[in-house]
């Protein structure tokens, strides 16, 4: 008797689970990976731009009949909105030249002229479904594909109930390569190292006459650079003694690297 209830307190625990799992099931519904709403209360924070940055693996495209980089200056956080809509950090990706977006999601069908995704364009809603025209890779139905396209109008294509449904189009375009470094002649060689030259004259000229009117007014180290410069022959013509008289007027007031200059000069005789 015993054993027959303890049997039937099993059964009766059991069911209780069954039905919980049941309930709980369809009251979550099953729904698409990524279909929360986007949430405008919850903002992506400021993206950082980084130093030298790498490249996309194809940043070179035709669109339009025209070869584009689409490589900007640098590199921001990608966020992802999660099922609560709360944006998390998705890894890093470059920032796009003006007019091109990224794109990252599913693939849910695949036809010759491009594919359909299910997914994110830059930092719309989660779950969006957009074609990427002229997607260059293979790919199968359910595949995670990720990059960057430029808008281009949009995409209307059969339902299977026998509509239309028409979708935000995007044109990857047609990967290329860049452009060859022009070779510059010798003469456009010769006229960077006069602009260069000339580009370091006015400098250093300009930098003498500020050293100039320093040392006038008594200040040592003005007095100090001042030498250096007639000794160099930096932004004035060589002048030894004048460097030494220089030198020894700031060495008098203590500028300890116009006395190691000027005791690095020959005495007189």
């Amino acid at each position: 008797m015993r054993a027959w209830i303890i049997f039937l307190l099993c059964i009766t625990t059991a069911s209780a689970q069954r039905r919980s799992v049941s309930v709980s099931s369809s009251t979550r519904g099953v729904g698409p990976a990524y279909s929360a709403p986007y949430s405008p209360s919850v903002q992506p924070r400021e993206e950082p731009k980084l130093e030298n940055p790498v490249p996309p693996s194809d940043p070179w495209r035709i669109v339009d009949g025209e070869k584009v980089c689409i490589a900007g200056p640098g590199w921001r956080d990608f966020y992802f909105p999660d099922h609560d809509g709360q944006w998390q950090a998705n890894g890093r990706r470059p920032i796009l030249a003006k007019g091109w977006v990224s794109f990252s999601g599913e693939v849910i069908e695949v036809q010759p002229r491009g594919i359909r995704v299910r997914g994110l364009v830059d930092k719309g809603n989660a779950g969006s479904v957009f074609f990427i025209e002229r997607f260059p890779y293979q790919v199968a139905e359910e595949s995670f594909v990720s990059g960057a396209a430029k808008a281009a109008g949009v995409y209307t294509y059969p339902t299977v109930l026998g509509g239309t449904s028409t979708i935000h189009n995007f044109d990857y375009g047609l990967i290329s390569t860049a452009p060859p470094r022009a070779i510059p002649s010798l003469e456009e060689l010769n006229q960077q190292r006069q602009a260069s030259l000339d580009k370091k004259t006015a400098s250093q000229a300009r930098s003498f006459q500020i050293n100039l009117e320093l040392a006038k007014s008594g200040d040592p180290l003005g007095q100090w650079r001042l030498g250096q410069m007639y000794r160099d022959g930096e932004g004035v013509a060589k002048d030894t003694q004048a460097a030494r008289a220089w030198f020894a007027k700031a060495a008098a007031q203590g500028q300890k690297d116009a006395a190691a200059d000027l005791a690095s000069f020959p005495a007189k005789k």
